[in-house]
């Protein structure tokens, strides 16, 4: 059990990160509070939990966060028009990406044919975006601006096709 500064509003997203060269078997969720908090899957002893980072985004994270394949990287989005790369083992801020509005859905990850660059998909607010991080850095590849305000997650299809934003794109 454990205190947040407010509202949980996603639900969290578990997986292995790597700490130290060791995989760590972790739950991470954002809060209203502008914290994204990282917690061991399995606390030791006892009812309470110690996370094992907390890192600061100034503002609140409302959906859930997502976790490269390889445990190394978080993609999160906030409510103050942004989507930050994030250090999975640290929570260090590695970059951002400022929007065309609130990013209230999860990203969505893709990896590369050749395995070497992540491709993340996500609304904000009437914008669909397909970012690039091939060197810790994010890349703007593609934007639309669809007309409506986007809320939820973006579904891909089997080759990478998005399968919930309208056929203009």
């Amino acid at each position: 059990q454990y205190q947040t500064g407010d509202a949980i509003l996603s639900s969290p997203t578990e997986g292995l990160i790597q700490q130290n060269g060791t995989s760590t078997d972790a739950v991470i969720v954002g809060s209203n509070d502008g914290l994204l908090y990282c917690f061991p899957a399995l606390p030791t002893t006892g009812t309470s939990v110690t996370p094992l980072w907390t890192s600061r985004v100034s503002s609140p994270i409302i959906g859930k966060p997502a976790l490269s394949d390889d445990g190394t990287s978080l993609y999160i989005g906030t409510q103050n028009d942004t989507l930050y790369l994030m250090n999975a083992a640290t929570g260090q801020i590695e970059d951002k990406f400022v929007a065309n509005g609130p990013v209230r859905g999860s990203p969505t990850l893709r990896k590369s044919a050749d395995g070497t660059k992540t491709f993340i998909y996500f609304g904000a607010g009437s914008t669909f975006y397909m970012l690039e991080n091939s060197s810790g850095h994010l890349h703007q590849n593609f934007s639309d601006n669809i007309g409506t305000n986007i809320a939820s997650s973006v579904a891909l299809g089997g080759q990478g096709s998005i399968t919930n934003v309208p056929n203009n794109l």
